[in-house]
């Protein structure tokens, strides 16, 4: 209790002190295009004061339900807005200094890289690792790890004056991913360990990892195309690259930042919580983890809406979601993510040599396109029916089992 009112005293000074920065900077702004507009500086003040409500202990104790469904949106919009109120000062600040001073601009950038993830601490402590209900849980988790891997994009003066900081996103993902891990630890969830479960049959591993790869063919771009020989796969957006050096950086980038990340998030934060929130018989459990976590794989493609036709994005979500139930079951099967990190980064980085370098997303879908969509989606869509139904669930069980807490959460999805 005593680590508990101490933890609530310092996300309080640090919400009144981000309040007395932010009224201080807009009072001092001047014209320049990335200070705080009036609708940020908003923002950042509800922000600050929900952060602030939500450091009282009655949290978790209110008996009235419009008091606690009140607290809890109150909390939601904490999460959402807090890390970029903190990221915004500090932006904010530092480029009045670089203003006024002229200190280099790539040190400021750094330096406020730095600063930005110690000022969220309180924060990660109070709005996370405290957090006791498994969807909050993972909602917070999440919205922090999104917005603190894009932390040097956000700097308005960085974009405009510092020429690369590739090191520093690599820096920022590092370290954001290790809070993630840290979390999860704490809630008392192991990291993914290397090895499988010990009763794998590899006859039903294959069929279940085959159908994926079947999936590669998608970028054909004709039936005519993808059956003629020979096929040949290229290395994705390597036509862009200039010499090795870059084709090197680019690789690391798309595991680590694209392929690993949402692994990471996906079969790891997502999965192993919604494995212990479900309720069942142990391929029940599985059955409804499997389409939790694909549906929300599903949603997540839903945001290439705003660059994508609308059409391609469905078609592209579709996909999505056979892949999120395909690594589900391999994840649940094996007990482990990393034959799916291998999987996903061979998806991104490789594909069938086609006429275009676009992605058959970013267009109007053809009717290959669709129709091959379609097929593969419903043939992972029943492989992974059957695995559930005919695989013995010895190997299953031994990943609920070792998922298990040491106490049940608060929340139960039926």
């Amino acid at each position: 209790m005593a680590q508990e009112t101490q933890l609530n005293q310092l996300f309080r000074w640090e919400c009144g002190l981000g309040m007395a920065i932010a009224i201080g900077l807009a009072r001092t702004a001047t014209a320049a295009d990335y200070l705080s507009s009036p609708v940020t500086l908003a923002a950042i003040l509800v922000g600050f004061a929900c952060g602030g409500l939500c450091t009282f202990s009655f949290f978790q104790k209110s008996q009235r339900t419009w008091r606690r469904v009140g607290l809890v949106v109150a909390k939601i919009i904490a999460m959402m807005i807090y890390l970029y109120a903190v990221d915004t000062i500090v932006s904010d600040l530092l480029d009045h200094i670089w203003r006024s001073s002229g200190v280099a601009p790539t040190f400021l950038f750094y330096l406020g890289t730095i600063l930005v993830f110690i000022g969220i601490l309180p924060g990660y402590f109070r709005l996370i690792l405290a957090e006791t209900n498994s969807p909050l849980r993972m909602l917070a988790l999440f919205i922090f790890y999104y917005e603190a891997v894009v932390i040097p994009n956000t700097f308005g003066f960085g974009k405009n004056y510092v020429s690369s900081f590739d090191a520093i996103n690599l820096l920022t993902f590092v370290v954001a991913t290790a809070l993630v891990i840290i979390a999860m630890n704490h809630w008392g969830y192991r990291f993914p360990r290397f090895k499988f479960n010990h009763q794998v049959n590899y006859w039903w591993l294959a069929l279940l990892v085959f159908p994926r790869f079947i999936f590669m063919g998608f970028s054909a771009g004709s039936w005519s195309r993808l059956f003629s020989l020979p096929v040949t796969f290229k290395l994705a957006s390597v036509s862009d690259m200039k010499g090795f050096l870059l084709t090197g950086v680019y690789i690391v980038f798309t595991v680590l930042t694209i392929c690993f990340k949402e692994e990471l998030i996906f079969r790891y934060l997502f999965l192993s919580q919604i494995l212990n929130m479900v309720t069942g018989t142990p391929k029940v459990k599985i059955l409804k983890s499997v389409l939790f976590t694909a549906f929300l794989f599903a949603l997540w493609h839903l945001q290439n809406f705003t660059y994508q036709p609308v059409l391609g994005t469905i078609m592209q979500a579709t996909a999505a979601f056979a892949m999120g139930m395909a690594f589900a079951i391999i994840c649940l099967y094996t007990g482990t993510i990393w034959i799916t990190v291998i999987m996903h980064s061979i998806f991104d980085l490789f594909m069938v040599d086609n006429v275009s370098n676009q992605s058959p997303f970013s267009v109007e879908p053809s009717a290959f396109t669709i129709e091959f969509i379609l097929i593969t989606t419903a043939i992972q869509i029943v492989v992974v029916l059957l695995a559930i139904y005919l695989v013995k669930t010895a190997s299953f069980e031994q990943t609920i089992r070792e998922n298990r807490l040491s106490r049940q959460p608060h929340f139960a999805l039926d």
